[in-house]
């Protein structure tokens, strides 16, 4: 199940899926989520790799690969799963903000939910836009990976 925490500013913050937690700039702790809850949660991953490679021309022409790698372009899907426990989460009135993954808010501004133009659980559109309230964290210091406690990304 998710984890979730009042800071001593008010707001109510869940960790949707990360099985790390997350330490405020105040000292408090959002708690991981279980490894179970995090896999459970996981999206779609879907990849797309081209190889290149570095190569040297030497002894007349002759050419030399000296370096192989892949350009990855990744896409993800939400699966159904996610969707329904992602509405539940954000429709309870004592939640404010629901920490995601980038690639999880990436997902859902490309398939409109996240602006509230459609609903995650039937794809219908709907006007209830205050309802979407997934963030992704504002890190404060990325040496002691603090974050922000009144500051989030859309």
């Amino acid at each position: 199940m998710y984890t979730q925490i009042t800071l001593k500013n008010g707001l109510t913050i869940v960790n949707f899926s990360s099985p790390h937690p997350f330490t405020f700039t105040t000292g408090e702790i959002l708690p991981a989520c279980e490894p179970e809850w995090s896999k459970k949660m996981s999206l779609d991953v879907y990849e797309e790799s081209t190889e290149r490679r570095k190569t040297n021309d030497y002894n007349h022409g002759m050419i030399e690969t000296v370096g192989l790698w892949s350009d990855t372009k990744i896409s993800v899907g939400i699966p159904d799963v996610v969707r329904k426990n992602l509405l539940l989460v954000q429709t309870k009135l004592d939640i404010d903000i629901v920490l995601v993954s980038f690639m999880l808010l990436k997902a859902l501004k490309d398939c409109d939910v996240y602006w509230g133009k459609k609903d995650l659980s039937n794809g219908r559109y709907h006007h209830h836009d205050n309802i979407w309230k997934c963030r992704t964290i504002r890190c404060a210091d990325r040496i002691t990976k603090e974050i922000y406690p009144d500051r989030f990304c859309i």
